[in-house]
Formats: C-alpha cells, structure tokens, sequence
C-alpha cells in the first residue's frame, strides 16, 4: 500500500524520537559509570539527523570491521566524533590500564603476604585478567554489533521513508508539471483556433480586397473611355470654333479696315469743309472791315 506524505513524515519522527531516547538511556548509563556525557542533538530537521546518523553508523561499522581487535567500545564515536582519535585514546587505555592492573596485583599480592610469591602466579594472575578483558571486550562488541544490526534495521527503514517521500514528492512535481504543461497546450490550442479564425478573416478580406479592386479597374477602364471619348468631342467643338471665329475675325478685319477708310475719308471731308468755312469767315469779316470803315 503506498503511503501519503503525512504517514512518511510521522513515520520519520518516529524513528528519529526513538533513536534520541536510546541514545539517551545510553547517556544516563555512561554518566552513571562516570564517564562521558553524551548530548542528544535537537529534533529540528530530519535531514540533518539523517545525515548524521550515517555518518555516525559508518564510523561505527569500520572502527569494529576486525573482531580481533582488543580495545574498549567508546560509545561518544556513535554520536559523530572522530574515531581515529577514540582509537588512539583507546589503545592508550588499554595499554596503562593492564599496566597499572599488573602492578596492583602485584603489589596486593605482597601487602597479603610479606613473602614472596610462588613462582607463575603473577603470570597466571595476568592471564585470568587478560581472559576477562578479552571476554568483556567481546561482550561489549556484541553489544555494539545488536546495536548496530537494530541501528541498520533502523537506517534500511528510514531510507526507504525518505526514498519513497521523495519519489513521491518527485511525482507530484511531476505531476504538477504535467498539469501545467496541459494548461499551456491548452492555451496554445487556443491561440492557435484564434490564429486560424484571424487568418480565415484576412483571407475573405484580402477576397474582397481583390473583388473591390477588379471592380475599380473596370470602373476606372469605362471612365476613361467614357472621358476620352468626350475629350474628343470637346476638341473637336473646339476646332469647329476656333474656326468660326477666325472667319468671324477675318470678316469684323474687311470691316473694321472699310469702317477706318470711311471715317479718312470723312475727317478729309470734314476738314476741306473748315477750310472752305475758314475762308468765308475771313472774307466776310474782310467785308465787315471794309463796312466799318466807310
């Protein structure tokens, strides 16, 4: 049954709740025995706790990879610290600690008794307690390797939490996607019809476009007939007239040069007559003279 975000992300809490209250048992033990505190790291993200929790498991995994190592589990390497100082430490420990544990035996042994002691016993003595440290040692790697195995039990289930949250997420981005990728063809079909219905409409008026131009051709093809046809007309009146009144001019000329010669001819007249007045005048006033005089 596939799970919704929710149960994954419940499902993760839990792990890491679960994991931060073992970790704190183990805390209140170690302080109990008087070694070091371990600080349970804050629940904030997941992701971190996650990260951290690896990094911690594969610290882990390679510090007891060999069974035949000797040296005392620290649990502080569980919780993200160097190992490679722990294992120093360690083998430190181990090594001032049979030392000082050989030599309280010893010096126990000759508190007890002021004699010396039969030969072979401190070397036995010895043994006993190397035996015990192995057998603690071992002890104390099978409780690592429990811890270890429920850890990876653990880890195997909160990565199959984040792997399926996350391929879930994947799905809905791509499901999100798709829908936004119908949406856009959508609009694009859209555009696309209102594209065609444009290009429909340009055609039928570039249709009409080319109707309404044969029809202005025609018009203006009988039109210029029609005015050609009296533009020859006109010219042809004109002609008529222009020859009209060059008779009428060439008439009104024969006319005006008569009409100029009758009026010579009267001036001449006219001034013949003055003459001819002139002179009775003089005489008579010649014979007005004479009158007076007598």
């Amino acid at each position: 049954m596939e799970r919704t975000t929710s149960q994954k992300v419940d499902m993760i809490e839990t792990f890491i709740e679960r994991h931060l209250e073992k970790r704190g048992n183990h805390t209140k033990q170690n302080q109990s025995k008087g070694m070091k505190k371990i600080e349970a790291p804050s629940n904030s993200d997941a992701t971190s706790q996650f990260k951290r929790a690896i990094t911690a498991e594969s610290k882990v995994s390679k510090k007891y990879k060999s069974k035949k190592r000797n040296t005392f589990l620290n649990l502080s390497t569980l919780e993200g610290t160097s190992v490679k100082s722990n294992k120093a430490k360690a083998s430190k420990k181990k090594k001032k600690s049979t030392k000082k544990n050989e030599l309280n035996i010893v010096s126990k042994l000759r508190e007890n008794s002021n004699q010396k002691p039969p030969p072979g016993s401190i070397k036995k003595t010895v043994k006993i307690f190397r035996k015990k440290l192995r057998l603690t040692t071992k002890r104390t790697i099978k409780k690592a390797s429990r811890f270890l195995e429920e850890y990876k039990k653990e880890k195997i289930g909160i990565i199959t939490a984040l792997t399926e949250l996350v391929q879930s997420q994947k799905t809905e981005k791509l499901r999100a996607f798709k829908e936004e990728q119908e949406k856009r063809t959508e609009i694009i079909k859209s555009y696309m019809n209102q594209l065609k219905s444009n290009q429909d409409e340009m055609n039928l008026l570039e249709s009409k476009h080319e109707t309404y131009k044969a029809d202005f051709e025609k018009a203006y093809e009988s039109h210029k007939a029609r005015n050609e046809t009296n533009n020859k007309k006109q010219i042809q009146l004109f002609k008529d007239l222009k020859e009209e009144v060059y008779h009428a001019e060439s008439g009104l000329a024969g006319r005006v040069a008569e009409l100029k010669r009758f009026t010579v001819r009267k001036i001449a007249g006219l001034k013949k007559l003055k003459y001819n007045a002139d002179k009775q005048a003089k005489s008579f006033r010649e014979k007005i003279s004479l009158f007076s005089s007598i």
